[in-house]
């Protein structure tokens, strides 16, 4: 798991390496979601399910997509379009290194960054989620003129939400843990040093 982020992070940037983990959990929590309709629901491979699959699985790749460009995609296209908090981050960080050379006042930035990276990421894929988490259960009543379906898929957005929440939290603190302690580290070293 730290071989593909590290690659990931050397290649494009280290935020979106994290961005990336944090939403293939959302992958997960939407197999759940899904599960969960299919049961309360009782769809039987109706139309109407396949229908609110096509209206909701493009908003939530669209959700992805923007969780990706905030936190660095651009940077493919050598464009730092990123959250402008998190251009430190990505300036700074190699991999999942702290370069040597790095100044006692960027790592201190560095290290205030990475400590409030999990919240933020947590924020970003909160509002992101609430298109999906709002939209599923007024188009499946719409599909189905039904308040208990709309419900069951407004329960199971939340479902869905709460584990993917969850998931980004937990991800991004054990991701971004080492490399806050090594830059809090290194500038106590530093400022020792002056």
């Amino acid at each position: 798991m730290i071989r593909l982020f590290t690659y990931i992070s050397r290649k494009i940037c280290f935020t979106f390496a994290i961005a990336l983990y944090s939403v293939s959990g959302a992958s997960g929590a939407v197999l759940v979601g899904m599960a969960f309709i299919w049961a309360a629901v009782g769809f039987k491979l109706t139309d109407t399910f396949y229908m609110l699959l096509m209206i909701i699985v493009p908003i939530i790749c669209l959700s992805a997509l923007t969780h990706y460009f905030l936190f660095g995609l651009g940077r493919i296209f050598n464009i730092a379009i990123e959250l402008k908090s998190l251009r430190i981050i990505n300036d700074n960080v190699v991999g999942y290194e702290i370069p040597s050379n790095t100044s006692a006042e960027i790592l201190e930035q560095l290290s205030l960054k990475l400590r409030r990276l999990p919240f933020l990421n947590l924020t970003t894929a909160s509002v992101l989620s609430l298109p999906p988490i709002i939209l599923a259960p007024l188009v499946g009543f719409i599909l189905t003129i039904n308040y208990l379906t709309a419900l069951s898929i407004f329960i199971s957005g939340l479902l869905a939400g709460a584990l993917y929440l969850g998931f980004t939290v937990v991800i991004t603190g054990y991701l971004t843990s080492v490399l806050h302690r090594e830059s809090t580290r290194k500038f106590v070293s530093t400022k020792k040093t002056q």
